[in-house]
C-alpha cells in the first residue's frame, strides 16, 4: 500500500514538473512578467522622444479635443504646455517640475502623479467657468491601449475617452506648434461651414466644425440638432483626430491631410466636396448668404452702384452712406420634407444707410443655378411692395442687378472653408466679383 502511494505521488510530481516545463516552453514567462516588461518598454518609449509628444486630450465624451505638448524625462519628471480658451485663457502656458510614472493597472497606465498647472486643469474640480467641485470632469491617468514607435492610443481611466499621443519632430518649436494648430483650425472650420464625410459608400454632412465637435447627419437629410450625433475632434500637426470614429469605422480616429481639400484614412474621408458648388450649397444648408461689397465688384458695376448710391444720398440727405452691401440669400418659399426650402429662389437684400428714413427689408428676386462647373445668376424682379417702391425711387439699382446676370466660375483660396471668400469669375468677360458669407435676416 505504501509503495502504491509513493508511486502515485512520484507520478504527480513528474506530471507537475512536465506541465511547468511545457508552460515555460510555450509562454516563456508569466503574464505578470510580460506586463512588467511591456510597461517598461512603454516607459522607455515615452522618454525616447527628444522633443516630447503631441497629446490630444478629450476630457469627456462630448467635449472637443485639446492640444497639449508633453516631455518626459528618465528621472520621472515631465513638462507640459498648452494654449486654449478653456484652461489657459488663450495664453501660451508651460508648467514643469511635476512627476509621472508608468503603473500596472490591467495593463500599462500612464499616471501624471503630482499637480501640474497644464495637465491637471482637466481634472481640477474648481476650474473657472465650471461647476465648483466638478470642474471639467477630465482625468490624469490613462491606460495605454497601443504603443508604436511614433504614436500611442490612450484611454482615460475614469471617463473612458480615447486620447492620442504623437511623437514631436525634434525641430518643432513648442510655442510655434500652437500657432500652426490655430491656423489649421481657422482656415478649415470657422464660420460654421459644412463639410462632407464619406465612410465607404455612405456620405454624411458635418456641421459646426468651429466648435470642435462635429454634428453629423446623413447627406440629404435636414439638419435637426436633436437628431445630430456629436463627434468631438481636434487638430494634429498632420490632420484631424476624432475621439470616436464615424459609423462603420469606429476604430479609424486619425485622418491625415491628403491634400488641401480633404483629410483621409483609407475609405474614411472628410472633404470639401466640389468647390464649384459652394455658392449654392452654402446658401441652402446654412441659411446664410453672400455679402458683396461695392469695392469688390468689377469697375463697371461699381460705377452703377455709385449711381444708385448718389440717388439714395439725394433722397436721404448729405449724411447718407448709400449702398453698403448687396446681401444675397435663398428665400424659403416652399415646404419639402417638413422644412421650408427652395434652393432656386434667391433674393438680394440691399443694405444701405439712409439718413432720416426708415430702412425696411428690400428684397429682389434672383434665380441661381449651380452645376459641377459653374454658377448662373439671373435677376427676376422685385418680390414685394417695398422692393417696388425702392425701384420707383432708385431705378438705378436695377442696373446693378442686371450687371450681375451671367454664368460664373466659383473659386476660393480656402477649399475647406470658402466662408473666408469666394471669387466669381464671369465666363464671358473674365470680370471677377469677390463675395463672403454672412447671416441674412
Amino acid at each position: 500500500m505504501k509503495n502504491s502511494i509513493y508511486i502515485l505521488l512520484l507520478s504527480v510530481a513528474v506530471i507537475a514538473c512536465s506541465c511547468s516545463r511545457v508552460e515555460g516552453e510555450i509562454f516563456g514567462e508569466s503574464s505578470a512578467q510580460r506586463l512588467v516588461h511591456y510597461t517598461d518598454s512603454v516607459e522607455k518609449l515615452l522618454t525616447s522622444s527628444e522633443n516630447g509628444w503631441e497629446m490630444i486630450v478629450f476630457p469627456t465624451t462630448d467635449m472637443q479635443g485639446l492640444n497639449v505638448l508633453v516631455k518626459f524625462t528618465d528621472d520621472q519628471m515631465f513638462t507640459a504646455a498648452a494654449k486654449n480658451s478653456i484652461t489657459t485663457g488663450n495664453e501660451y502656458k508651460v508648467a514643469g517640475g511635476s512627476m509621472w510614472q508608468m503603473v500596472s493597472n490591467q495593463g500599462p497606465c500612464l499616471s501624471f502623479d503630482t499637480y501640474n498647472d497644464v495637465m491637471h486643469a482637466f481634472a481640477e474640480p474648481t476650474l473657472d467657468g465650471y461647476t465648483k467641485g466638478v470642474g471639467m470632469k477630465g482625468d490624469y491617468e490613462f491606460l495605454v491601449l497601443t504603443a508604436e514607435q511614433n504614436q500611442l492610443l490612450l484611454k482615460s481611466k475614469k471617463r473612458g475617452t480615447y486620447n492620442l499621443m504623437r511623437r514631436l519632430d525634434v525641430s518643432q518649436g513648442w510655442e510655434d506648434y500652437f500657432k500652426q494648430i490655430a491656423t489649421k483650425s481657422g482656415n478649415t472650420f470657422e464660420h460654421n461651414n459644412v463639410l462632407t464625410a464619406r465612410v465607404g459608400n455612405k456620405e454624411y454632412a458635418l456641421y459646426n466644425g468651429s466648435t470642435g465637435t462635429f454634428q453629423l447627419t446623413e447627406k440629404g437629410h435636414p439638419k435637426v440638432d436633436s437628431l445630430c450625433t456629436a463627434y468631438p475632434f481636434a487638430f494634429t500637426l498632420q490632420g484631424i483626430c476624432l475621439m470616436n470614429g464615424f459609423p462603420g469605422r469606429k476604430d479609424v480616429r486619425i485622418l491625415d491631410m491628403a491634400d488641401e481639400t480633404c483629410y483621409a484614412n483609407g475609405d474614411v474621408v472628410i472633404s470639401a466636396g466640389n468647390v464649384n458648388r459652394y455658392v449654392a450649397d452654402y446658401c441652402y444648408t446654412l441659411s446664410h448668404g453672400w455679402k458683396i461689397k461695392p469695392a469688390n465688384l468689377p469697375q463697371a458695376t461699381q460705377q452703377l452702384v455709385d449711381a444708385a448710391t448718389a440717388k439714395l444720398q439725394q433722397l436721404g440727405g448729405s449724411k447718407s452712406d448709400g449702398v453698403t452691401n448687396l446681401n444675397i440669400a435663398y428665400k424659403q418659399t416652399a415646404m419639402r420634407d417638413g422644412h421650408k426650402v427652395d434652393i432656386n429662389t434667391f433674393v438680394v437684400q440691399v443694405d444701405y444707410k439712409l439718413t432720416g428714413k426708415a430702412q425696411l427689408p428690400v428684397n429682389f428676386g434672383f434665380t441661381v443655378t449651380a452645376t459641377d462647373n459653374d454658377v448662373t445668376l439671373q435677376y427676376v424682379g422685385p418680390t414685394d411692395d417695398n422692393a417696388q417702391k425702392f425701384i420707383d425711387g432708385v431705378p438705378e439699382i436695377e442696373a446693378v442687378f442686371n450687371a450681375l446676370n451671367g454664368t460664373y466660375i466659383a473659386s476660393t483660396k480656402y477649399p475647406l472653408n470658402p466662408s473666408y471668400g469666394v471669387t466669381l469669375t464671369n465666363k464671358e468677360n473674365a470680370e471677377t466679383t469677390s463675395i463672403s458669407f454672412t447671416s441674412i435676416k
